[in-house]
């Protein structure tokens, strides 16, 4: 059951299933449900311990669980040498950065064979590392629609510089991607949210039945993601005021169900973010819980504040944090292996850690393994070394290293930005017309897992896209059929999937991804998008509609028709500078009463039809005021007595249905073929020579007309 317009009669909240004004007194109606709340005051629930192995899966390992740790932060895991109950786990970085440097050139063994080889051995054809796929509504909709983009936030590497590596280098996940999305008001996505400042990760699914999708709760699987210890204000958009919203909770199955205020909520991202002032700037300093640098798909919330299509901070996501700088190691083009042999004593043994860098000949080397020491032998023992390369850049024939332009690396929310190796400080050229800070060497593009395109008139050189394997964001979300990474008022991922049978039939030109709607979505409609195509000229968006509603009448009230009969169904919202022409047909017929003249059963049908246009003056009706009857069909022998009004109050287009005659119970259906345009030039003339101040703005006469230059 679906429960929609929430009352409250002073400090008890209450929902009530039908209205008076619409089903008549209370001893009219076949059925009524009202469920109360009581109690605002969330005592006993905000704030309380949540028992955390409860909620956790029976069918879910401690294995699985610490395996994807070590795995995704690149974990060590140590004995305590001071405590042999405990360990010490931190990730590979960290570990190395508490090494020691330690002169063991003397020790090396000339006189047996020193081998210093290449890192063919130990590097993979193939490094994907990827989260869990999952049910969840956001991530079924990437597998389902962009499965090149599936599991979101992946990486996938192939390694080119290398014919004679084989493998594949992959992690073991527990966890599938959180991924944020907005608070919507109702189940047309396409309005606007109320909380600008709101994200949530749906954890609900959807189902295809019979062409049509519905809601679903299915198992899904465990999710990291970021908190900041702090409940963050809910602000309400458009205004600078705060946002309350409510939750509920039922103890006891059939009892009363509470309501709770709330006006904080906690801010649980994949990036670390603190808000400050209910808001938050994403910048490349953040770190991500995604393996690429993928963006958040609602950048333009106040929460992240990026619109940019790829992420900027690549090197402090999963990979580039914790795997990168270990990889670089292993597939530099200066990476070696030594075997060699080093006269070791118990020593060196006792106090041996795998990050010690070692300096033997010239060179640093970390120990890859240590081969059948023997104590109290004084014969040399046989390791295995791997080289430190250090440098600013350990990427195979490039001599680019990531630049930045006002804290990002990402030109134009398109691509990468460089600076040469030797000047890492610079100031790159991202503008017209040499943009000579986005061009680099495929091989740099590599570096960063990139999508590299050759730039003709630059030989060697390209333009660097993120997401290897598959086809840049920025491009899928520019050809997907939805704006996945959305920003401003393109449909995002969720379009169409809230509503269920309460999403129209849509067809036209102007259906895609860009296109808004000019009206409410209603289940019982048929919709025609339509646009001018000649750009030139003057523009305006159209939708033709045909509507069905339906309405319920008592005596000589006064009733209305809406969208299934449902009262509280979305209304009928008119925009602005738009014009209308309606035309309606109607049939009705007596269900109920005591009226002798019009017994159980008697008809009538009928057509209106009427025009207004809406502006910022307000709105007109063209023609008769409450519309113009076309015709008017009755029982022979019968007297019409049926009147629809139709009128535009405080906004909201209205289908008034009265019965002029007492002592009768009505149903009505009314087929609305309405179709509307919004019109560009409705208040501003097309192409005119406005008259303007020094500062750019138009004058404006006392009457509130624009002055003309003529």
């Amino acid at each position: 059951m679906r429960i929609r317009n929430i009352k409250s009669d002073g400090l008890t909240p209450f929902i009530t299933l039908g209205a008076v004004a619409t089903f008549g007194p209370d001893n009219n109606w076949e059925s009524k449900i009202v469920i109360s709340g009581s109690d605002y005051t969330p005592n006993g629930v905000y704030g309380s311990v949540i028992n955390v192995p409860m909620c956790i899966d029976a069918n879910l390992t401690q294995k699985a669980f610490l395996k994807d740790l070590v795995e995704r932060f690149n974990l060590i895991v140590l004995s305590d040498p001071n405590d042999a109950g405990n360990l010490i786990i931190e990730p590979y970085n960290d570990y190395l950065a508490q090494s020691t440097i330690k002169y063991w050139s003397d020790k090396l063994d000339t006189s047996k064979e020193i081998l210093v080889k290449d890192t063919v051995s130990i590097q993979k054809k193939n490094v994907n590392f990827s989260d869990l796929e999952d049910v969840d509504m956001v991530n079924k909709w990437f597998k389902d629609n962009q499965p090149e983009i599936n599991v979101y936030g992946k990486i996938n590497s192939e390694v080119t510089s290398n014919d004679f590596a084989t493998g594949e280098l992959k992690n073991n996940p527990f966890f599938s991607p959180y991924i944020n999305q907005r608070i919507y008001k109702n189940e047309d996505t396409e309005l606007a949210s109320e909380a600008k400042n709101f994200v949530v990760q749906y954890e609900y699914t959807y189902k295809n039945i019979d062409g049509v999708n519905e809601l679903s709760l299915e198992n899904t699987k465990p999710k990291l993601f970021w908190y900041n210890g702090s409940a963050t204000i809910v602000k309400r958009a458009g205004f600078t005021s705060n946002l309350d919203y409510w939750l509920h909770n039922q103890p006891v199955s059939g009892e009363v169900i509470n309501a709770y205020n709330f006006t904080t909520y906690p801010v649980c991202t994949p990036y670390d973010i603190t808000p400050v002032d209910s808001a938050y700037t994403l910048s490349p300093t953040n770190k991500s819980l995604y393996w690429n640098s993928n963006p958040p798909i609602i950048g333009e919330n106040d929460i992240f504040n990026y619109l940019s299509y790829d992420g900027s901070w690549f090197a402090n996501t999963l990979y580039g944090l914790y795997w990168q700088p270990y990889l670089n190691n292993i597939y530099s083009d200066n990476a070696r292996i030594m075997e060699c042999y080093l006269n070791l004593n118990e020593v060196d043994i006792y106090q041996f850690k795998f990050n010690d860098e070692l300096f033997i000949k010239d060179t640093y080397w970390r120990i890859l393994s240590i081969d059948n020491y023997q104590v109290n032998n004084q014969d040399s023992t046989k390791v295995t070394l791997l080289k430190i390369v250090d440098s600013l850049n350990n990427c195979n024939n490039c001599d680019y290293v990531p630049g930045f332009v006002n804290g990002s690396n990402i030109a134009s929310g398109v691509a990468y930005i460089w600076c040469p190796e030797g000047t890492p400080n610079c100031t790159p050229d991202i503008t017209a017309p040499n943009f000579t800070g986005v061009y680099v060497t495929q091989e740099c593009c590599d570096c960063r897992n990139g999508e590299w395109f050759e730039v003709g008139n630059n030989t060697g050189l390209g333009i660097c896209y993120e997401n290897s394997g598959s086809l840049p964001l920025v491009l899928k979300n520019t050809t997907a059929l939805r704006s996945f990474l959305q920003s401003g008022s393109t449909k995002g991922v969720l379009s169409g999937l809230m509503g269920g049978l309460n999403n129209p039939l849509i067809r036209g030109v102007d259906n895609n991804k860009f296109s808004q709607s000019l009206l409410p979505h209603y289940g019982d409609d048929i919709i025609i998008k339509y646009n001018r195509k000649d750009k030139a000229t003057p523009q305006m968006q159209g939708e033709s509609h045909r509507l069905v509603l339906s309405g319920y009448t008592i005596d000589n009230t006064k009733a209305y028709a809406y969208p299934q009969g449902a009262y509280n169904n979305n209304p009928l919202l008119i925009p602005t500078d738009t014009n209308i022409i309606i035309r309606v047909k109607g049939i009705t017929t007596v269900i109920g009463g005591s009226n002798p003249t019009y017994p159980i059963g008697t008809t009538e049908g009928f057509a209106y039809f009427t025009g207004f246009k809406s502006g910022v003056g307000g709105v007109t009706q063209l023609g008769t005021i409450g519309g113009t009857s076309e015709f008017s069909l009755k029982e022979a022998g019968g007297t019409s007595v049926c009147v629809l009004y139709i009128d535009i109050y405080e906004g909201v287009l209205r289908f008034g249905i009265t019965d002029t005659a007492t002592r009768t119970k009505r149903i009505w259906a009314l087929t609305v073929e309405l179709d509307i345009n919004k019109i560009q030039n409705f208040s501003l003339g097309y192409d005119e020579n406005w008259a303007l101040y020094q500062n750019g703005d138009n004058i404006q006469l006392q009457n509130g007309n624009l002055l003309i230059w003529n």
